[in-house]
């Protein structure tokens, strides 16, 4: 499970500068809207060595749903088409969910966020120095999981225990790191606070006032819903997963919560007014980051999360609070390369009114080892990260990455990343033929680096 909006594939790639090329502007119809959007997926889908767009999507603004459509199948074998009901895990999605739970208490009056988790969990490491805003801000210095087996069930107090009784990474409050286990504790406090399980709590608090009627939180996978299958996508062909990856009882309160696009919907359209919890404390978390990941596409703020799951699925929700916008993608194939994250973004702009580039095919060339090796080197990004491009053998390879980034030419300073056809580089020479930098492009997202 991974953190949205401000972690992407390659680490190293946050920044939202001008595109050029050939572009569309959308205009406001919402007929017109749908048509760009199937328009785009579907040259995303035929741009990629396999279709990368595989779930069901949801665009949404001013309270009418712009857009709301299935691709591919939520089970090959079974012949089972996607409707606006079907089940998928939402992994870290998981987060905001607890998150607003925590927040809810507050507004009861049963806790405060600055209180020690001591309070709540005495077992845990220097719980006098955590207070439960660390927790929700991924600032506690707990680590990211607990030295468990993922692979098989485990208790709730086993889990807990796991985590308290691991030394922290930081001091608390003195950097970011983010952590499963910090939401885990969370999920553990709202059941020692409000006397129900974590599960209950949820479906009483949140998923029965708002209409979510398929969306639970499972305390094991025994405790899953008919669902989307889960697949993962090779080159060749997609494959469905038969063997597990992981328990979600080791994921309590971080990503064990299943939903559909129609029910997260709902969610994020009742965060407009006081439905389950106040529209001043939505304000509040949305400004300190509470169990939120919060950012800017193009000068537009935004709200929301992103889950990468091994299992098979991978979800983002993006909310534009402003401009009334909510971008929903839950998808049932393990996307590592977060194109589902790039999909929301797309689409976002796409409803904002702002200009982005078709997905096009370019023609492989071959490149001799000479000119491989210029362009090979260590290049300082914007953000301040460095990216290393490595020639291997008779292609570039780009680091660091969450999956082996090859680099396939089609100009001698052009490339896109094999099997993410989507994701672009372009090295920049100068008068003299010495390479100065280069340009990365993700969908919407182009950052620049200085070759070091």
């Amino acid at each position: 499970m991974r953190r949205t909006g401000i972690i992407s594939v390659v680490i190293l790639m946050i920044g939202m500068l001008a595109l050029s090329g050939c572009s569309v502007k959308t205009s406001g119809s919402n007929e017109d809207f749908s048509e760009k959007a199937d328009e785009y997926i579907e040259a995303l889908n035929n741009l990629c060595t396999r279709e990368r767009i595989h779930g069901n999507i949801l665009v949404a603004k001013g309270g009418k749903i712009l857009f709301s459509k299935g691709y591919g199948k939520a089970d090959y074998d079974k012949n089972i088409e996607f409707t606006e009901d079907t089940i998928f895990l939402i992994g870290s999605n998981t987060k905001p969910i607890t998150a607003l739970a925590i927040m809810q208490l507050e507004e009861k009056g049963l806790l405060k966020l600055s209180d020690p988790i001591s309070k709540y969990i005495p077992s845990q490491a220097e719980g006098d120095k955590i207070t439960i805003e660390h927790l929700l801000t991924h600032t506690s210095g707990i680590k990211r999981d607990a030295e468990i087996n993922f692979h098989e069930p485990v208790s709730r107090d086993e889990l807990i225990n796991k985590i308290a009784s691991q030394a922290l990474d930081f001091e608390p409050g003195t950097r970011y790191q983010y952590s499963n286990g910090a939401f885990s504790l969370l999920a553990c406090i709202i059941e020692k606070v409000s006397g129900e399980t974590y599960e209950e709590y949820l479906k009483k608090n949140i998923f029965e006032p708002i209409g979510m009627k398929n969306t639970g939180a499972a305390a094991s996978n025994a405790e899953f819903p008919h669902m989307a299958s889960g697949y993962k996508i090779f080159d060749s062909h997609i494959e469905k997963v038969t063997s597990t990856i992981y328990d979600v009882s080791a994921f309590l309160g971080s990503g064990n919560i299943y939903s559909t696009t129609k029910d997260l919907y709902l969610l994020y359209k009742a965060l407009n007014g006081d439905i389950v919890i106040k529209k001043e404390t939505i304000e509040r978390m949305y400004a300190h980051g509470h169990g939120l990941g919060v950012g800017e596409l193009n000068g537009y703020k935004w709200m929301g999360y992103n889950g990468l799951l091994d299992n098979g699925y991978s979800s983002t929700v993006m909310r534009f609070p402003d401009e009334e916008l909510t971008v929903i993608s839950l998808m049932n194939v393990s996307n590592k390369d977060n194109i589902n994250l790039n999909m929301a973004q797309v689409l976002s702009f796409m409803a904002l009114g702002e200009k982005y580039d078709l997905p096009v095919k370019r023609e492989k060339i071959q490149l001799d080892k000479e000119k491989l090796e210029r362009l090979s080197g260590r290049y300082l990004l914007d953000n301040g990260n460095v990216m290393t491009v490595r020639r291997e053998a008779n292609h570039l390879v780009l680091e660091p990455s969450a999956i082996k980034n090859i680099l396939i030419p089609y100009s001698e300073t052009e490339f896109y990343t094999m099997g993410s056809e989507y994701r672009l580089i372009k090295f920049n020479i100068d008068a003299e033929g010495k390479v100065e930098g280069l340009n990365y492009k993700e969908c919407v997202y182009e950052i620049r680096g200085k070759k070091m």
